[in-house]
């Protein structure tokens, strides 16, 4: 039997603008075009992208523009891609997913089977966690002509996570699907992690590019063959910027110099460099030390400066790194339903140099446009409650 082969790709974060940098950018693109040469090098019969193909539910059109060039070289390889939503693109209206392959042979996975060879692949958007319990996982039969069968989910799931980074439980999927599952290809977390849950093989295949500083490992896409009905999966790093975290720890005396030759430890020609100064805090700066780090060659440079903060005891608090604030109040926003014009007026609120300062003509800013959503919004919960007598 012929041997069926699937690039599985996941949290690409197109147009992820990381440290306010478009090098950054340019990367997370880069390394996603990277996936598809390989998926067209190895002449596989499809890429399936687990969801977060977009950094964020509004992108511009330049980055939808580049998305779909790179996307090209699969269409003229012949080379089909199937995908999922995931939270960071989610939206009320029209997917991302959709918008992208009207313009190639970009498809989205649904509860019901699509055939790949003898594989048969099942997709589940991202879920809120607050319409976990009532959503339905319930997926259809699949042909008598497939001998694997792929759920797609974009999900923090325990296993493979541990219990205290995981949001759902994997067995309570696999109750409810009603089929036998091979296997489960994840995204969501940004790091490669498998599990063998009775006979069904569960993995995330981590992100293309790093996205925190404490990613160890970063750049990965997973390569699935079925034959026979056997299920192997091979793992595929990508070749990424390297990512250099340096701690610096100044004592009372030290000075720029110190810095300096901390700093030419490390390798940092086109490196991300993100310094973390700790001790003493004296007359060095954080813009001294991205200033020194540039000098060093690194490419792009993000700080954190820790010097002369309180210890606390964080052994009982709920803490979660992000990158900035803006991440963090990206991140809470992507996990609620808004519609796009509210996304659309938080990027504006805290890109835009030139919206008005005073509260009142900002809001004018905005008044109609979030008129007209409301208006639709209850409109469709209306029409979604009345009853109709036939």
């Amino acid at each position: 039997m012929k041997q069926t082969r699937v690039l599985h790709v996941s949290d690409t974060h197109l147009g992820y603008r990381q440290y306010c940098s478009d090098i950054r950018r340019n990367d997370f693109f880069d390394n996603f075009e990277q996936t598809i040469e390989i998926a067209v090098d190895r002449d596989v019969d499809a890429v399936v992208h687990t969801g977060d193909l977009f950094h964020g539910s509004n992108p511009s059109i330049q980055n939808i523009d580049r998305c779909a060039e790179i996307l090209g070289q699969l269409d003229r390889a012949g080379i089909p891609m199937y995908g999922i939503v995931g939270n960071h693109e989610r939206k009320n209206d029209t997917q991302l997913l959709d918008l992208v392959g009207r313009m190639g042979d970009v498809r989205r996975l649904k509860k019901e089977p699509t055939l790949v060879g003898n594989i048969a692949l099942y997709g589940i958007d991202a879920i809120p966690e607050r319409r976990w319990e009532g959503a339905s996982f319930e997926l259809a039969e699949p042909p008598a002509e497939a001998t694997t069968t792929v759920l797609c989910l974009h999900q923090s799931l325990a296993p493979p996570l541990d219990e205290e980074h995981a949001k759902h439980d994997l067995e309570d999927v696999i109750d409810r699907v009603g089929i036998e599952l091979d296997g489960i290809a994840l995204g969501d977390i940004h790091r490669p992690k498998s599990d063998l849950i009775g006979d069904t093989e569960v993995w995330y295949a981590g992100s293309t590019a790093r996205t925190q500083k404490n990613q160890t490992q970063a750049g990965t896409v997973q390569l699935l063959k079925v034959k026979d009905g056997d299920l192997s999966r091979k793992q595929i790093g990508l070749d990424t910027r390297s990512f250099c975290p340096i701690t610096v720890e100044f004592g009372s005396d030290d000075g720029a110099g110190h810095l300096r030759d901390r700093l030419r430890q490390e390798s940092l020609q086109d490196a991300v460099a993100a310094l973390e100064l700790t001790g003493e805090r004296g007359a060095v700066t954080a813009n001294d030390a991205v200033t020194a780090a540039r000098e060093e060659g690194a490419a792009v440079v993000t700080v954190s400066d820790e010097r002369g903060r309180v210890d606390l005891d964080s052994g009982s608090l709920d803490v979660r790194e992000v990158a900035s604030h803006d991440d963090a109040v990206e991140e809470r926003l992507n996990d609620e339903e808004f519609p796009s014009v509210v996304h659309e007026a938080d990027s504006r609120i805290r890109t835009d140099d030139d919206l008005p300062t005073r509260t009142d003509p900002a809001a004018d800013e905005f008044e109609s446009d979030l008129r007209e959503a409301m208006a639709s919004e209850f409109d469709d919960e209306e029409a979604a409650t009345v009853e109709v007598d036939e």
